[in-house]
């Protein structure tokens, strides 16, 4: 198995590993949130606004694309998506995207602090973090002074390609 491939592996482990709750779940999709914990959902926008209205009100999001985000809510939070107008649907585990990206002027004492941040670092190249992330790690990385090139958008195609 190729290293990407690998990688793949892992993030679909890290995804299987994040949904919590016992009740028998489809190949396809992910539950929504239950009596059990919280679930990985998806939750339709129709503007760039409501991301942030969602964020302002905790909800943890994980991915966002231009007409939905995937969201890690628990059972006390549908109430707040409920407020702005939306609902929580099932989401597929194709929706479920990671973007590849890279970090460049990253000192080597700095990439455990990246590590820690739950990513998935594919490659350091000199000062450069090549790695996979949701939209949350990028956020954070951000937030934390570094700079991120999104490369792909979705990862799953730099997999496929590697796989061909």
């Amino acid at each position: 198995m190729t290293k990407k491939g690998l990688s793949f592996l892992m993030a679909f482990v890290f995804l299987i590993g994040c949904q919590s709750g016992t009740g028998q779940q489809t190949p396809a999709t992910v539950q929504t949130a239950t009596a059990s914990g919280p679930q990985i959902v998806k939750i339709p926008i129709t503007n760039p606004s409501q991301v942030d209205s969602l964020r302002n009100r905790g909800i943890d999001i994980l991915v966002v694309e231009e007409t939905f985000v995937a969201a890690r809510v628990a059972p006390e939070e549908e109430v707040k998506v409920q407020a702005l107008q939306l609902k929580t649907e099932p989401i597929k585990e194709t929706e479920l995207v990671q973007r590849l990206v890279r970090i460049p002027g990253v000192e080597k004492a700095r990439i455990q602090e990246l590590v820690d941040l739950g990513i998935d670092v594919w490659e350091v190249e000199g000062d450069a973090v090549t790695a996979q992330v949701y939209d949350k790690h990028i956020w954070e990385i951000e937030k934390r002074g570094f700079t991120v090139k999104i490369l792909e958008r979705n990862v799953q195609n730099v997999v496929n390609k590697a796989q061909k």
